[in-house]
């Protein structure tokens, strides 16, 4: 609320972009995690530093730390004398690293049903559930968070610590890929069609057809990411 004799803000004011002191760094590459991923820092350009330590009235310090994590996400390459500049999506990356996200979580459709654990059921039907729901009523922030969502709790069930520090890794590098081509897409009902079809083999106790259809469904996601990069 505005105090009396206190002007009002204008309506298109920026947003003021504040960070506790608390993992500084961390807070700073999320955020600019999502400047990437979006398309709002675009690839092959170099990151003005005196810029966002300005924005995010920081010191250079944080913001280095912050972007050698995006670094070790392949988000940013560090180059001599030019500093951190936003690296380039290429097809031989994103199909490489879709590659070992469907070997992982072919596995993971695997063991799900070798293990038949009701709970564990319940969880991703309830995941499928809501994604069906955000499919239906076209809301593509949900629909792109729960099934980012789905794939995760599939691999977490299996409980391989391992495999879920991979497999995450992985799923935050294509972000950025697989971010554009929801945007360039009109709605899928083929993938929409591919998870019933994951879900009703993981519900019938199928190890075999599950794995197949988890891998197919990612080897087509990978083929249609790889259209828009390759553009």
């Amino acid at each position: 609320m505005v105090g009396a004799g206190q002007p009002e803000p204008p309506m298109n004011a920026p947003q003021v972009i504040t960070f506790q002191h608390h993992l500084l760094h961390e807070q700073v590459a999320a955020k600019l995690r999502d400047m990437i991923i979006s398309g709002e820092l675009k690839a092959d350009t170099a990151i003005d530093e005196p810029a966002l330590c300005a924005e995010f009235k920081i010191s250079r310090t944080p913001l280095r730390e912050a972007l050698k994590v995006l670094a070790a996400e392949d988000l940013v390459v560090l180059q001599p004398r030019r500093g951190a500049v936003v690296s380039k999506l290429t097809t031989a990356s994103v199909m490489q690293k879709f590659e070992v996200v469907a070997l992982i979580e072919g596995h993971a459709a695997r063991l799900f049903c070798e293990r038949r654990l009701p709970a564990a059921l319940a969880d991703l039907t309830a995941i499928h559930a809501r994604l069906a729901t955000a499919f239906r009523t076209r809301n593509r922030k949900q629909y792109s968070e729960t099934n980012q969502g789905f794939h995760r709790r599939l691999v977490e069930l299996t409980g391989n610590e391992e495999l879920i520090r991979i497999h995450a890794q992985l799923l935050g590098h294509l972000q950025r890929a697989r971010y554009f081509t929801g945007r360039q897409m009109n709605w899928r009902h083929d993938f929409m069609a591919e998870h019933d079809g994951i879900m009703a083999a993981l519900t019938s106790d199928t190890p075999a057809a599950a794995e197949t259809l988890v891998r197919d469904h990612l080897a087509h996601v990978a083929r249609t990411v790889m259209e828009v990069v390759g553009a």
